[in-house]
């Protein structure tokens, strides 16, 4: 079993289109069965839950990358 384990599509997709179906099933064809999706702020990390939702065999990896850290007010967001 083929399983990508780092993917960033919700730095690229903001909402489950056909295009990130398509390169979904596309990868299933070739053989990759399960996916993980990383997150890298607070936006990305809502975004790959609700891919999960939709799309069979994604998963996420919920973070936070250190340089979104840059203020004070951003780790504010964690707890909402």
């Amino acid at each position: 079993m083929l399983f990508d384990a780092h993917l960033h599509l919700a730095d690229e997709y903001k909402k489950v289109t056909s295009d990130l179906i398509d390169i979904i099933n596309s990868a299933k064809a070739k053989g990759v069965e399960k996916f993980i999706s990383n997150s890298i702020n607070y936006r990305t990390n809502l975004e790959n839950i609700e891919f999960a939702k939709d799309i069979d065999d994604f998963y996420f990896a919920l973070g936070i990358y250190p340089l979104e850290f840059t203020s004070s007010d951003k780790l504010n967001l964690i707890d909402d």
